[in-house]
């Protein structure tokens, strides 16, 4: 999964298709697990499906869960399969886990199914926005395929036809994350809906969009500088301008908490992905963490994180 640190909003469709997109992002080492595997002649069912619920059905079509039934059918899967799945955040929490999925299942598809072990991250990332945006027919943008494919922490920078160019992984991710605080609110939200509003407002918000795109790239010097604080004070304007792109983001519960933690002496911080609930990210100097830690540790569940060195990767295969 990911941490979006800078640029979210301008990594949609209507947006850099127009103008361009610039997006910082971080995998981070929470993950989505796929366990694929032929299934045994042995049942009436054909495809056997495993997630929050057991789903044992004939035929792709039967599928109820939207994402499994659009990739099996993208890589025209028909039957004879057993999907597992796990993760270790919730899902509709901001942290991307949707896209991540769909790009781990891909990338287990194509080795299993096409023999593909090399197939590129932005290849990977490409046919994930392809499922999710063209054949699920989902309001996403593009950085959460783009940063579960690629891991470590990177630059991205989209051009108006979506060719996305790939920065090699930034130096300082370690440090930045030190001065981070990941805390769960306990609420989860329909982020397609919010994106679905923010970006049926994109011709209103082009100004704020724009600008965004702007402090990513002052976002970027300061990271290779290590300018924390400035780092910070730059997520929390960037923060502030996306809490008015749709009346939908705001979210008072942690709103009130990022208020006191600014009071505390906090840089800065935002709600992760659309907004409206989720993970709330504190940037803050690590001297003060503990006392953050202390004063909100009933309201907040707090979750370390380190970067992720890797994107998507095939953990074991049976050859056979």
């Amino acid at each position: 999964m990911r941490i979006s640190f800078l640029g979210g909003g301008t990594d949609y469709h209507a947006h850099y298709s127009k103008h361009g997109g610039v997006f910082l992002s971080c995998a981070i080492d929470k993950y989505v697990y796929i366990i694929l595997r032929r299934l045994p002649r042995f049942f009436d069912h054909r495809l056997r499906i495993a997630y929050s619920i057991q789903e044992h059905v004939a035929d792709v079509d039967d599928i109820k869960n939207p994402a499994i039934r659009a990739c099996l059918k993208f890589m025209d899967v028909k039957e004879d399969r057993e999907i597992v799945t796990m993760a270790d955040i919730p899902a509709r929490t901001g942290l991307g886990s949707g896209s991540t999925f769909i790009v781990a299942l891909l990338r287990a598809l194509y080795w299993h199914e096409q023999g593909i072990r090399n197939l590129s991250p932005s290849d990977l990332a490409h046919a994930a926005v392809h499922v999710e945006r063209d054949l699920m027919n989902e309001a996403v943008g593009i950085q959460d395929q783009y940063a579960a494919a690629w891991g470590n922490m990177r630059h991205y920078e989209i051009r108006a036809d979506g060719d996305v160019k790939v920065s090699i992984p930034l130096r300082g991710a370690s440090d930045l994350l030190a001065h981070c605080l990941l805390g769960f609110t306990g609420f989860q939200r329909d982020a397609y809906g919010i994106a679905a509003d923010w970006i049926a407002r994109t011709d209103a918000n082009e100004a704020a969009l724009l600008r965004m795109a702007g402090m990513t790239k002052a976002g970027l010097a300061y990271l290779k500088s290590r300018r924390w604080a400035e780092f910070g004070a730059l997520m929390h304007e960037a923060w502030l301008m996306k809490r008015e792109l749709s009346p939908l983001i705001p979210f008072p519960y942690a709103d009130a908490i990022y208020g006191e933690a600014r009071g505390m002496g906090a840089w800065g911080g935002k709600m992760l992905g659309a907004g409206g609930g989720g993970f709330l990210l504190i940037m803050a100097p690590p001297e003060i963490h503990p006392a953050i830690w202390e004063r909100f540790k009933n309201r907040l569940m707090f979750v370390p994180v380190k970067a992720a060195p890797l994107g998507a990767e095939i953990l074991f295969r049976n050859e056979e």
